[in-house]
């Protein structure tokens, strides 16, 4: 078939409301023109899928975003999956959720103004980028506030891992930015860690509301124990997860630091055998 032959397409024949003729209406449209407007029209669904998913100030996936990046990994891991999910349902279910607050921000606006602090915030997200695994979901939930899924993950580990690595960059790298009398300051940041250990799986991992609800659940969980972080010591990085027997356990960052120390001895020691 030529694609560049005109085809009449009939659009109506229905009476003018105004003057009650019958008029047939026809488009000429060649069948290429008409392939070209639909995949201009699929890019243009996809750039606003995008935006409605995305974070503006950060670039990072906004609440919606996460929620339907945790749905597509869900149907990703059932394709590839011979068995159903419900039969199956452990390769689903341990993971964490992963809740990070930074501290200070409503002081360093009132020092700094708003762009500054925006400025601090999107330099913070990308640290949520680099210390993240492949397969890990970030997302900036509120404000100053960021969480992370982590697919199989072990949330008493991985929580104390990504706050040492973010204290590490910000050591090696301090964020600094303009004041609003565009003076470069360095900003010394610091920040709440909440750690959800993840044990069940949505009860409708095909469906999104089911998927939504799951996240949420933990999400929450994630929440409040940041707040029972950030309660513990303000203004230091603190980590906060709970235990299988449900008691809550804090670390403050001195002990973080204890605990990174003793771990580079160990490698030290087994390299020097």
């Amino acid at each position: 078939m030529n694609k560049d032959k005109q085809t009449i397409y009939p659009v109506s024949s229905a009476p003018s409301p105004v003057t009650g003729v019958r008029t047939e209406f026809v488009h000429e449209k060649t069948v290429r023109e008409l392939e070209a407007e639909i995949e201009e029209l699929a890019k243009t669904n996809e750039s606003l899928r995008k935006e409605l998913e995305t974070d503006k100030l950060t670039g990072l996936n906004n609440l919606r975003g996460f929620g339907e990046r945790i749905y597509e990994w869900f149907a990703t891991k059932q394709q590839e999956d011979t068995q159903p999910l419900e039969n199956d349902r452990r390769k689903y279910e341990k993971g964490a959720m992963i809740f990070i607050d930074l501290n200070g921000m409503k002081k360093m606006n009132d020092k700094l103004g708003y762009i500054a602090t925006d400025n601090v915030i999107k330099e913070f997200s990308k640290l949520s980028k680099m210390v993240r695994k492949e397969l890990d979901i970030c997302c900036r939930y509120h404000g100053d506030e960021f969480v992370i899924y982590m697919p199989h993950a072990d949330a008493r580990l991985a929580s104390q891992i990504i706050a040492l690595k973010i204290k590490a960059i910000l050591e090696s790298s301090p964020i600094e930015v303009r004041d609003e009398n565009g003076v470069i300051q360095q900003v010394d940041l610091s920040f709440a860690v909440g750690a959800c250990q993840i044990l069940d799986s949505p009860d409708d991992s095909t469906d999104r509301e089911s998927v939504n609800l799951w996240i949420m659940k933990h999400l929450n969980e994630s929440s409040i124990l940041e707040k029972h972080a950030k309660k513990e010591t303000a203004n230091t990085i603190v980590v906060a997860y709970k235990t299988a027997e449900g008691e809550i356990n804090i670390i403050p960052e001195d002990k973080l630091i204890e605990r990174r120390d003793r771990i580079r001895k160990h490698a030290d020691n087994a390299e020097s055998k």
